[in-house]
């Protein structure tokens, strides 16, 4: 989307981030979907390797797709700021409409529109028919409510949340809270310079960052594989008494492209457990 008589740039910067990152959850989605099925279909072949080959796929594309689903109510946040920053209005939205909604759904599909809108964020024809069956079977009474209110609707990000935490499980990955440039909001990293980006990993009064951390092991950047570790040091980034590891990650080496919308920290802890942690950034130059 760009900026025009009806658009201010600061709305479509949030719409674009948002859609950016629900068409990359519908490919990590799709992803982990057909690798699921690939190790079970090496599983019936008696193919041990490829059976293992395939589930670790799938076990990447999920905590890719959690890194999404972890990062998506702050970007609805920031739509749903932005639109009301523009003066957009708040349109309620009754049980009864989305009941005739959900009529006209079952009997004439989904509006042309949305399914050019879907097809173009990547999802095929089985997805936007599981999306038709999944917007006639809610209950209206729960749909109702205001836009652009309902972008953060609690129940939404509460199962975004938890979808993410599941798929943290099946990869075996414990999640940890990150810091992209400490004090800093929003997050802005510039691609093309040759500076270091601060992460710190928080510490809670279950997990040591500092203690328990293997150093060495830390890789950040957009996917989270990236070898861009420079140093690390330790501090209370929040204020909350505790001892947070900051590490600086060289931001050439990161690999960040226009339209990222996340970074994502991996590693493991002494004990061997892997660590995942995302947060929202923007990046410069955007074109």
């Amino acid at each position: 989307m760009t900026s025009g008589k009806d658009l201010t740039q600061t709305e479509a910067n949030a719409l674009n981030a948002l859609l950016i990152n629900e068409e990359q959850a519908i490919g990590y989605a799709q992803a982990v979907l057909t690798s699921v099925e690939r190790t079970q279909g090496a599983a019936v072949a008696g193919d041990a390797y490829w059976e293992a080959q395939q589930l670790q796929a799938a076990e990447e594309y999920s905590l890719q797709l959690a890194a999404r689903f972890m990062v998506q109510p702050v970007l609805r946040a920031d739509v749903q700021s932005a639109l009301q920053a523009a003066g957009f209005p708040s349109v309620s939205i009754t049980a009864a409409d989305v009941s005739d909604f959900q009529s006209d759904v079952a009997v004439n599909g989904l509006p042309p529109s949305l399914e050019v809108a879907l097809d173009q964020l990547g999802a095929d024809s089985a997805a936007i028919e599981e999306i038709r069956n999944l917007l006639i079977a809610q209950d209206p009474n729960a749909v109702a409510g205001s836009f652009p209110e309902m972008l953060m609707n609690p129940a939404l990000v509460t199962a975004l949340q938890e979808v993410a935490q599941s798929l943290y499980e099946f990869a075996e990955i414990s999640p940890v809270s990150i810091d992209i440039q400490p004090g800093s909001s929003p997050n802005i990293i510039n691609a093309k310079i040759r500076g270091k980006i601060p992460v710190a990993i928080l510490s809670t009064a279950q997990f040591d960052a500092v203690a328990q951390l293997n150093q060495g092991s830390l890789t950040f950047g957009r996917m989270g594989v990236e070898m861009s570790l420079a140093s690390c040091n330790s501090t209370d980034v929040n204020g909350d008494g505790l001892l947070d590891l900051v590490c600086h990650f060289n931001t050439q080496q990161s690999g960040f492209q226009s339209g990222d919308t996340q970074g994502i920290l991996r590693g493991s802890m002494i004990d061997g457990t892997s660590i995942a942690g995302t947060e929202k950034v923007r990046i410069i130059p955007l074109k």
